[in-house]
């Protein structure tokens, strides 16, 4: 299981002195909300061959935009911030982790995401991994990817 942290380093991250200690440490989805009652779950078996060529691709094709959105609700979530992925290339390994243009990024192994370049270094990091997971909100829905990576 991969931690993720700002700074994008899983054992010594460097502090930005302006973040705040549950940004520090990581923040745990599960801990800031109850899992969704209509929660999705799908799982997907991955070819780590076929999961690191698409890697190998390069940022012509795994190009990735997310966009910061910010909640208007006074729940105990809308203080952690999530992103709305856009332009997913149909040959690019967020494609083939099942994102799509439009999805919203909730948390990925059920840590928020508080920096797009740490979700990217998750996404090159998982070649590594034998299971992962990134929930996602579409269409109003929430999906929980369960991904599992084979040889």
């Amino acid at each position: 299981m991969l931690m993720l942290l700002p700074g994008g380093c899983s054992t010594k991250p460097k502090l930005n002195s302006t973040l705040r200690a549950s940004q520090r440490h990581g923040v745990k989805l599960s801990e800031v909300r109850t899992v969704p009652a209509n929660l999705l779950k799908k799982r997907m078996v991955i070819s780590r061959a076929e999961y690191r060529k698409a890697l190998a691709l390069g940022e012509r094709v795994n190009r990735l935009r997310m966009v910061q959105i910010f909640a208007r609700s006074e729940d105990r979530l809308s203080q952690y911030p999530y992103y709305r992925i856009l332009r997913v290339s149909k040959n690019s390994v967020y494609h083939m982790l099942g994102l799509r243009s439009g999805d919203l990024v909730m948390a990925a192994d059920d840590y928020v995401i508080f920096d797009p370049q740490v979700f990217w270094k998750f996404v090159v990091l998982l070649q590594y991994e034998k299971s992962a997971t990134i929930e996602i909100v579409r269409a109003g829905r929430g999906i929980l990817f369960q991904y599992q990576f084979v040889d």
